[in-house]
């Protein structure tokens, strides 16, 4: 969004528009103070104004070549807005600077992980949690960039440790959960996903794992229950759908696994082509 498109301060709260102000002021006496541009950067990503920010930090390093938070937040603003080439400049001078900075090689991961280049998002983020092995963050990102590489092995260890930092995080069970259901340890994986669910109730993904899960065991009944449940707590859920089609047709109500077929392919429609889709 550019704040040109904004045709009135009705559209954003006042007071951010009344620090926008002060920080235009405090310019216009120190006109090289690169923590304004970082300041003034940081309240146009609050408001969403992405290209506005990333103009700001450009400046803020411009002033301070050696400014790590600005190069950083310049590189996070960069990834937002998709110039992967922009970004990965700006976070591998954060990296330089402040090479101990887990911060620096986190972002970097997250950068390449966004952009779709697992390897090296696995191989930054592995340093980052190297530099800070308590940094719970780095090891949920990478236990993620481990899964989507399909080696849920490796993501299991990345969610164990996550969930031995934060045992209070109903993210980190839940990708543990979801990790051990692809480890065909469904027992366990509804340990975890049980977990989760009593510290966050109704995420959609928590609950259609357990239905997976249950429905891994033969367990019907408490399957369908699940399911239901995140179909009902994400409209759009073909995912949970699909099961409940799958598990009618298994048990032979072909009249209800018509149905949730045809919910399915009302939501993904090239699904009755590519069932992969919604997998």
């Amino acid at each position: 969004t550019s704040l040109t498109d904004v045709t009135g301060v009705q559209t954003c709260a006042l007071p951010i528009y009344e620090a926008l102000s002060e920080f235009d002021h405090v310019l216009r006496l120190y006109a090289d103070d690169h923590r304004a541009r970082y300041a003034k950067g940081q309240t146009f990503i609050r408001m969403g104004f992405t290209d506005e920010a990333i103009g700001e930090f450009q400046e803020a390093v411009r002033l301070r070549s050696d400014f790590f938070d600005g190069h950083l937040a310049l590189g996070q603003a960069c990834t937002a807005a998709q110039r992967w080439a922009d970004a990965e400049t700006a976070l591998l001078r954060a990296v330089r600077l402040q090479p101990r900075n887990p911060k620096g090689q986190y972002a970097l991961g997250r950068m390449y992980a966004q952009k779709g280049d697992g390897a090296r998002a696995i191989k930054a983020l592995r340093k980052a949690v190297r530099t800070d092995p308590l940094f719970f963050e780095g090891h949920l990102a990478l236990g993620v960039a481990h899964a989507e590489n399909h080696d849920h092995e490796a993501a299991l260890l990345e969610f164990t440790k996550a969930v031995e930092l934060d045992k209070r995080s109903a993210v980190a069970y839940r990708h543990r959960g979801r990790a051990l259901f692809h480890l065909n340890r469904f027992g366990d994986a509804l340990k975890d996903l049980g977990r989760s669910f009593e510290l966050e109730n109704d995420n959609p993904v928590t609950l259609l794992f357990i239905g997976r899960s249950h429905w891994k065991l033969k367990d019907y009944d408490r399957a369908r229950e699940a399911l239901k449940r995140a179909a009902a707590a994400h409209a759009g859920n073909a995912h949970a759908h699909l099961a409940l089609a799958e598990i009618a047709e298994e048990q032979g109500d072909y009249e209800e696994a018509i149905a949730e077929y045809a919910r399915v392919v009302e939501l993904v429609p090239d699904a009755a082509e590519d069932r992969k889709s919604v997998v």
